[in-house]
C-alpha cells in the first residue's frame, strides 16, 4: 500500500502541467499589457473602454479610437500634458498632438436655398480637414485651409468632421432646413389679369403658421385665392407663399411664376349702347371675344351696355380666359 507521503508528491505532480497553462493563458484571449506579449509585428493598443487588445501597427490617430493618440505604432491614452504609458512597464513622453476643438454651424436652422458655413477651431498646426455630409457621404474639403467650409443642404442635415495628424476624433454638427411647399391650380401656369387662382400651401419641415400666398392668408386647409394682376405689365405673375420659421427668425417661402398672357382695357357706353374691349396680349397670342377673332390691340364692340363678354386668348398650346363686364355709363 503506497505511503500518503508519495500519494502527496504524485498529487502535486498531477497539478504541474495545470499550473504551467494557467501562467500560459494568464492574459483573456485578445487582451495585452505590453507589446512583447502580442508577438512580432503586432502591438499592445489602448481602447476607448479602458482595454487593451493585440493588433496591426496604427500609423493615424483615425485608426485609433476616439480619444486615444497614435504613437510609435500603438494607440494610446495620454492625460492633458502629453504624457502617456510607453511600452512595458515604463513611462515615456511621445509628440503632444494638436486637437480641434469648436465645430459647429453659423444657424442651426437654415431656410431652403440658403447657405451654411461650417467652422472649426484648432490647438495648432493640423493635417487635411474634410467635412462629410453623411446623408449622402458627400465630403466638402477645406481647400484654402481656413478651417470653414460652406454647404446648401436641402433637408435636415448632419456634418462629420475629420482632420488628420490630430489627437480628436470625428466632431459633428447638425443643420435643420425649414421649407414650404407652393402648388397652384392652373396646370398650364397661364392666367389674365382679372382672374383669380388658388394657391396651396403644404407646410414642411420647421415652418410654422401663420402662412400666406402674396399677402393673402391661407384657410384651414392651407389655400390662399389671389387675384391675377400685372402692375408693372410684364407678362408675368410670382406667387409667393409665406410661413414662419420655427424659432423666429425671417420667414421660409416657396415661389412660382405665371405668364400673365393677356390684359383687357373696357370702355362703356350708356346703357343701350355698344361699348368696347380691346385686349393687350404677349406677342404671338390669338385672341377672341365672345368666340370671335379679336385683334390684340384693336377695340371690339361689344353687345349694349351693361354686357358681359368673355375674353380668350392663347399661345404656344396654353391659354387662358376672363369674363369682362362692360358697364353702361
Amino acid at each position: 500500500m503506497p505511503s500518503v507521503k508519495h500519494l502527496s508528491v504524485k498529487f502535486l505532480l498531477a497539478l504541474a502541467p495545470l499550473s504551467v497553462v494557467a501562467v500560459v493563458v494568464g492574459c483573456p484571449p485578445g487582451t495585452c499589457t505590453s507589446d512583447a506579449e502580442c508577438g512580432v509585428g503586432f502591438y499592445c493598443h489602448a481602447k476607448a473602454d479602458g482595454s487593451h487588445q493585440c493588433g496591426e501597427a496604427c500609423g493615424d490617430v483615425i485608426e485609433c479610437d476616439q480619444g486615444l493618440l497614435c504613437a510609435d505604432s500603438a494607440c494610446v491614452d495620454r492625460d492633458p500634458v502629453g504624457e502617456g504609458e510607453g511600452e512595458g512597464e515604463g513611462e515615456g513622453e511621445g509628440e503632444v498632438l494638436p486637437t480641434v476643438q469648436d465645430f459647429a454651424a453659423s444657424a442651426d436652422v437654415i431656410r431652403v436655398g440658403e447657405t451654411v458655413s461650417l467652422s472649426w477651431t484648432t490647438s495648432g498646426a493640423v493635417g487635411a480637414c474634410t467635412v462629410t455630409r453623411t446623408s449622402d457621404n458627400h465630403a466638402i474639403a477645406d481647400d484654402d485651409g481656413d478651417h470653414a467650409v460652406t454647404d446648401a443642404p436641402i433637408f435636415d442635415t448632419d456634418y462629420r468632421l475629420l482632420c488628420l495628424d490630430t489627437a480628436s476624433g470625428a466632431l459633428t454638427v447638425s443643420v435643420d432646413v425649414a421649407s414650404v411647399t407652393l402648388a397652384q391650380d392652373e396646370a398650364d401656369r397661364t392666367v389674365a389679369v382679372g382672374e383669380q387662382v388658388v394657391a396651396h400651401v403644404q407646410r414642411g419641415p420647421h415652418t410654422d403658421a401663420p402662412c400666406t400666398v402674396n399677402g393673402v392668408a391661407t384657410d384651414a386647409g392651407g389655400d390662399a385665392t389671389v387675384d391675377v394682376v400685372d402692375a408693372d405689365a410684364d407678362g408675368a405673375l410670382a406667387l409667393t407663399a409665406s410661413c414662419a420659421t420655427e424659432g423666429g427668425g425671417p420667414p421660409t417661402t416657396a415661389s412660382i411664376e405665371l405668364v400673365v398672357l393677356f390684359d383687357v382695357a373696357v370702355t362703356g357706353a350708356p346703357s343701350g349702347q355698344p361699348g368696347s374691349v380691346t385686349i393687350d396680349a404677349l406677342p404671338g397670342a390669338v385672341c377672341t371675344v365672345d368666340d370671335v377673332a379679336a385683334t390684340p390691340g384693336t377695340p371690339v364692340a361689344t353687345p349694349p351696355t351693361p354686357a358681359t363678354v368673355t375674353v380668350a386668348c392663347t399661345r404656344d398650346s396654353a391659354g387662358a380666359s376672363v369674363e369682362v363686364a362692360v358697364p353702361a355709363t
